[in-house]
């Protein structure tokens, strides 16, 4: 498969079944549960239920960045670039592949598992990165170390030492 110019292996878990829906911040005044029910409602609109999109749903972002991981055909996922408050829809892939991760805040059994900041621990650092906060890794808890460390030889090239 080729996104952006860029060829990823169906090893990586695309596999035209996992999509990323990428929607605009909504307003700072919704809680987690009113962003992740606007998801639900959003989903449910293509699929035709709430229960079903609930099943559906596998991942969602709600503080970073906002975003939903849905498990429905390609033909479905084209459905989300006509609605107006979608930024992108794009083949989802592991963040990190030999953990068969796609990333974000776990969706089971149709409930979003109750937050803890190591779901976004790459953005907590970029943007520690970009506000010049020192990052001292011994610090910081094993699981973002470990998720540095599977970046880095994930992507060995990509010009970026920690």
């Amino acid at each position: 498969m080729v996104v952006r110019g860029v060829h990823i292996s169906p090893d990586c878990g695309a596999d035209n079944k996992h999509w990323f829906i990428e929607v605009k911040e909504p307003d700072p005044e919704m809680t987690r549960d009113e962003i992740i029910d606007m998801y639900i409602k959003m989903l449910a609109s293509v699929v035709g239920s709430e229960q079903e999109a609930r099943m559906k749903l596998y991942s969602v972002s709600t503080k970073y960045y906002f975003a939903f991981g849905a498990l429905i055909s390609e033909e479905l996922a084209s459905k989300f670039k006509d609605m107006s408050n979608v930024v992108q829809v794009l083949p989802d892939w592991y963040k990190v592949a030999k953990d068969k991760d796609y990333g974000g805040e776990p969706f089971i059994d149709g409930k979003a598992v109750p937050y803890d900041p190591k779901y976004h621990a790459s953005n907590i650092l970029a943007e520690m990165q970009k506000q010049g906060i020192p990052i001292y890794l011994d610090e910081i808890e094993g699981t973002v170390v470990e998720e540095i460390e599977d970046a880095d030889a994930d992507f060995p090239d990509a010009g970026v030492d920690f």
